[in-house]
């Protein structure tokens, strides 16, 4: 296997092409691993949003169920990223309701070896809202994620990602290229504008994953 040395600033991060291996971060050797969470591998009821995520690609989707659209959105809606399935949180999501609001990627979960991560990027898209179902109408909205450097309470950054519809009854979700500075974060809280009649979507979730010990593929 060949590895790579970057040089970043003063940090030397050596990257292999196919396992998680030692990085130079803060001063401190960490494995990392990047990983996409698009969520297709998983099962959930079609169109409900009633079947929660939990931990998935090393976080823990905290307030967020799983959507199965099996082309449903044909008609209205939006249309997953990655077909056929996307992750949502709203006011009316029993998930949401059940594990509490805003809804958030953590790394704090039962047997967790995740230190921190730094997301990247995500594509998103906002429906009506509907205890019944997530393939909705689109509609516009704003989603706001707030990163946090530990469990809660200091704030790393704020970013705001507007997504607009106009007179369509299907449309295609958008990419959210999140700011640089979402780095080195213990949690990731999600909001949505009108949350009481809006349903956030998200897929294809890009982030980076640190770890003190050997991250499994």
């Amino acid at each position: 296997m060949i590895n790579k040395i970057v040089t970043v600033g003063t940090a030397l991060l050596a990257v292999a092409s196919a396992v998680p291996t030692a990085a130079s971060f803060t001063g401190f050797p960490w494995y990392f691993f990047e990983q996409v969470a698009r969520f297709d591998d998983l099962t959930g009821v079609p169109g409900g949003p009633i079947t929660p995520i939990g931990v998935y690609e090393d976080i823990f989707w905290e307030g967020m169920s799983l959507v199965n659209t099996l082309g449903l959105q044909a008609t209205q809606g939006l249309t997953p990223n990655s077909p056929n399935n996307y992750a949502t949180y709203s006011e009316y999501d029993s998930v949401t309701v059940e594990q509490g609001t805003p809804a958030a990627m953590m790394t704090k979960y039962k047997d967790s070896i995740i230190d921190h991560f730094d997301l990247h990027s995500f594509y998103y898209g906002c429906v009506v809202a509907s205890q019944e179902t997530a393939v909705a109408l689109p509609t516009t909205c704003t989603v706001t994620i707030t990163g946090y450097y530990d469990e809660e309470s200091e704030i790393a950054l704020q970013q705001n990602f507007i997504f607009v519809v106009g007179s369509q009854t299907t449309t295609q979700m958008i990419k959210a290229n999140v700011d640089d500075r979402f780095i080195g974060l213990k949690r990731v809280e999600f909001d949505v504008t009108n949350s009481g009649r809006t349903a956030a979507l998200i897929d294809t979730v890009r982030y980076t994953v640190y770890s003190d010990a050997i991250i499994p593929a």
